[in-house]
């Protein structure tokens, strides 16, 4: 099996499937909060979306802290939980970035809006998991009691 092979067998792992789903549950819990934020409290629509997006990565974090990423070793920590909020915001940049680039500078205007929203939308998915994996996941640094070896099925890690 070439490299190629061999790491998208590695990305399509439990894992990635594990995090796929929990993503979905998160972006649907994100608009939902959003939605009712908005339209039953009464908040300006850029405010729902901010304290959705934080509300719904902080609670993402648990998620992938204890089941996405499950290990029989894991506990809570404030910095991966930062971590996992800070990549939203990052993932969020993306997403706006792309949306940004394709309408304005590339000229799709209102055309062929579906191949930009799932071009965003993946893009940052897939940078939203890479940043988390290495955040939750184990490929990042942590204090000499909190840390783990990399994972083997992990297609993220430093090796």
């Amino acid at each position: 099996m070439s490299h190629i092979h061999t790491r998208l067998a590695q990305l399509l792992s439990a894992s990635f499937l594990r995090f796929f789903a929990a993503s979905l549950a998160g972006l649907v819990f994100d608009v939902a909060l959003a939605a009712t934020l908005n339209r039953l409290v009464g908040l300006a629509l850029i405010t729902s979306a901010a304290v959705s997006l934080v509300t719904a990565a902080a609670l993402m974090y648990l998620v992938h802290e204890f089941w996405t990423f499950r290990s029989s070793e894991r506990r809570f920590s404030f910095a991966r939980m930062a971590g996992t909020v800070i990549s939203a915001l990052v993932a969020l940049a993306v997403r706006s970035g792309i949306l940004y680039a394709t309408s304005r500078l590339a000229g799709l205007g209102d055309n062929w809006v579906l191949f930009q929203l799932l071009l965003a939308t993946g893009t940052s998915f897939i940078v939203n998991y890479v940043i988390v994996r290495r955040v939750v996941g184990g490929g990042v640094n942590r204090s000499a009691s909190d840390t783990q070896p990399p994972r083997e099925d992990d297609p993220c890690a430093v090796r």
